[in-house]
């Protein structure tokens, strides 16, 4: 996706709003001058921000020498393109008037209707069509590839399970650890990319026992992974979203679609433990003889039919029998749920928590080598289900213990119900512990468990490779070359604290140098960004900073990993010591930022392109507060300070996109004040922290070392497509100001708001 910018006159219009269309059409963020700027915009904001394109394409014409605002914008894209080597110009030329000399070189076609598509032709496949960061980062992380860090999903494990996982598994801090081995249940919460399905998969019991050094140890811990899903529930046309929407449910039916779902979990899990037990017998490292196989699964078979004259006798058989059910099952849920047949009866009526207890117990006898074992159930992706299937999950953690533990992941920012079928609440200490798995990059003693688990990571993927292990500052050199000049460094420090040079001179020493040190960095973002336009690129190289713009999410820093190794190695054959240049750690972060802020549009759905627009958004307001601020110009901690009006009906929809954006992990919250905590779930967050992997992709400093209030309205605003550019220059103006300013009197009011003048 290319960020386009059109300069037309106003007679032009109805040709930049078709070329506009048909750009937008394949892709690309089209802006139109006139056709974008609404009533109240702030005309210079809206061109500095529009100039600031990949491409800026001039509609020349006998109309332009006429334009002031045109005149404007093409000298400004002609200053862009020559000081800041960001942008493209192009200059389409709609009929025979001359050009100037300074434009001649600009001059990419004529346009007019007889030439219309072919020129659009040209500008698709000659000027737009460069590998995007996407494909970059495809290619460099594609499945198989040689590249050592190409594994960044659990899953992609798969082809060499148990082992290559067990070998290649770094587990968290001892803390955390050991929480997760224990008895008692957890819930680890994560947005995406944090490990939480590579943890659920390294205590599944084939794992375990093939760790590298293992000894006894599924007689400690035996894991049995499943990953919930809807089943065939995700065809009843029943979703009930959350808590409150049971109401709308009727009591008898709720409870045939807990009760139906529950023979569906329970079949799913006695499925996924005789899986691990057959597993082990067949790799020979538990035994069991045909005798006791038989018995086995007619006792199983017995406990949830009853008695038969020909049960199965074999693990291949009842799990063929399983097989049949799940069918059963679903043409039940079909018939009854979509069709309405009201006499079917359902084809299993026995299967609950007290068979699984049962089946531990079962297998605890035939198994005397697991008789000490702590058999565990290990839930995946909790967050897809209904919440009347959530409340008999929660049953198994309320009523699990002593038989079995269950360690269940799920999304932050995602529902959960602490119902139960028996009514009794499921309670955070008293039945489980949260294991929250982000790693606060701004937290000292978080960073350094984050870093050392990175080194982790990193020497068992190497080592998985046959690759020679390296430490993080081996492997990632760091460039100490000042990144601008420093005579320009001192001056922008000097602006930023509000003295002048005589000022400055006068200080002492050691005052001079706190005050350098605190302001430093921010003065190195605004001279780079600044200076070399939209496709600058700050410098991200060494452990320290690549770990600290992941966010603390283990993926989006292997992901810069991986995608640095490609473009170190991808024309020469890589040497089994790794090593990756300055130059290509920081390409790699922002090849990766880039990628993710895209990929939102395919990776989320519904609200994927709405929240990219609205993080574009954000950021260009962070950005213009980084380069305009007199004293706060790290603002990326966004508060708002009036969290309670998220709930009011017209900011459902924003509370909505920042729900969907924490559980992908765009935003990272720190929780609300103690009133705001909710007698259910999660306390309401009142910052949303822009995740640091989005900042060189949206060019403010991620160090977010000062809070930007705001209030719902404004960000609602955002949202509008009506209001949208209007509540982004007011908002981009308010940023700015210093909170002197600020105190004088918001730009917004709930009441302005409504307000049609705005």
């Amino acid at each position: 996706m290319f960020r386009i910018f059109i300069s037309h006159a106003g007679a032009d219009t109805a040709i930049a709003r078709r070329l506009s269309d048909d750009l937008r059409n394949t892709g690309h963020d089209v802006t139109v001058d006139l056709y974008n700027l609404k009533i109240g915009d702030n005309v210079i904001d809206f061109m500095n921000a529009a100039l600031l394109a990949h491409l800026i394409i001039i509609l020349y014409s006998q109309h332009t020498k006429h334009t002031v605002w045109q005149k404007l914008e093409v000298d400004a894209a002609i200053w862009q393109e020559a000081q800041t080597k960001a942008c493209k110009v192009v200059l389409l030329r709609l009929d025979k008037t001359e050009v100037p000399p300074l434009l001649g070189t600009k001059v990419y076609a004529d346009f007019d209707d007889n030439t219309y598509f072919d020129v659009l032709q040209r500008l698709l496949n000659e000027l737009l069509s460069e590998d995007t960061d996407s494909v970059l980062f495809n290619r460099a992380l594609a499945v198989n590839t040689q590249n050592p860090f190409w594994r960044v999903r659990a899953e992609y494990f798969a082809d060499s399970f148990p082992g290559l996982l067990a070998e290649a598994f770094s587990p968290p801090e001892a803390a955390k650890m050991g929480i997760l081995e224990e008895m008692r249940p957890c819930f680890l919460a994560g947005s995406r990319g944090t490990g939480k399905t590579m943890l659920l998969m390294s205590l599944r019991a084939r794992t375990l026992a093939s760790r590298p050094r293992a000894t006894k140890t599924i007689q400690q811990l035996f894991g049995f992974y499943l990953r919930l899903e809807r089943g065939a529930f995700c065809n009843a046309g029943i979703t009930a979203a959350n808590d409150g929407d049971f109401a709308m449910i009727d009591p008898i039916l709720l409870r045939q679609l807990a009760e139906t779902f529950s023979q569906e979990l329970h079949l799913s899990l006695i499925e996924s433990l005789l899986s691990e037990l057959h597993f082990f017998v067949q790799s020979k490292r538990l035994s069991l003889s045909a005798a006791d196989e038989s018995a086995l699964v007619a006792a199983l078979h017995a406990r949830m039919h009853g008695p038969s004259v020909s049960p199965p006798q074999t693990v291949g058989t009842f799990l063929n029998h399983c097989g049949e059910l799940h069918r059963q099952l679903s043409d039940f849920i079909r018939r009854r749920f979509i069709y309405l047949e009201s006499s079917i009866t359902a084809p299993l009526t026995t299967l609950d928590t007290s068979v699984l207890s049962w089946f531990v117990a079962t297998a605890k006898r035939f198994f005397p080598e697991l008789s000490e074992s702590q058999f565990t159930l290990l839930l995946d992706e909790y967050e897809n289900l209904f919440p009347y299937q959530q409340i008999v999950a929660n049953n198994l953690v309320k009523f699990g213990p002593p038989s079995f533990s269950v360690k269940i992941a799920r999304k932050l920012g995602t529902h959960q119900t602490s119902r139960t079928t028996t009514g009794q609440e499921l309670q955070e200490i008293h039945d489980y512990n949260l294991i929250p798995l982000i790693y606060s990059v701004e937290n000292p003693n978080e960073f350094k468990q984050y870093l050392r688990l990175l080194e982790s990571i990193v020497s068992n993927l190497l080592r998985s490779q046959g690759r020679k292990e390296a430490s993080l500052s081996d492997m990632l050199p760091v460039d100490e070359s000042p990144e601008v000049d420093l005579d320009e460094l001192q001056r922008e420090i000097m602006v930023l604290l509000r003295l002048s040079p005589t000022e400055f001179a006068d200080l002492p020493e050691r005052t001079k140098a706190e005050r350098v040190t605190y302001y430093r960095e921010a003065a190195i973002y605004r001279l780079i960004y600044r200076r070399k336009g939209t496709r600058a690129e700050k410098r991200y190289c060494g452990p320290q900073q690549l770990a600290f713009i992941s966010s603390g999410v283990i993926r989006w820093f292997q992901e810069i990993l991986g995608m640095s190794y490609h473009l170190e190695f991808e024309l020469t054959e890589s040497p089994l010591q790794v090593m990756l240049s300055p130059a290509n750690q920081t390409r790699a972060v922002h090849i990766v930022a880039n990628h993710n802020l895209s990929a939102l549009d395919s990776n989320v759905e519904t609200y994927g392109e709405e929240l990219r627009y609205f993080l574009l958004d954000i950021g260009d307001c962070l950005r213009h507060k980084l380069l305009c601020h007199p004293s706060e110009p790290e603002g990326g901690r966004i508060s708002i300070s009036n969290p309670e009006q998220l709930k009011a009906d017209k900011f459902r929809h924003l509370e909505e996109l920042l729900r969907v954006g924490r559980r992908e992990g765009v935003f990272q919250t720190i929780t609300g004040r103690p009133g705001m905590r909710p007698k259910h779930g999660e306390p309401q967050p009142v910052e949303f922290n822009i995740a640091r992997i989005y900042a060189p992709a949206l060019q403010f400093s991620p160090r977010l070392r000062w809070k930007t209030s705001v209030i719902c309205s404004e960000l609602r605003g955002l949202l509008d497509s009506e209001r949208r550019q209007t509540s982004k220059s007011r908002l981009m103006r308010k940023m700015a100001r210093a909170p002197e300013d600020n105190e004088q009197g918001n730009m917004f009011t709930e009441e302005a708001d409504d307000d049609a003048s705005l």
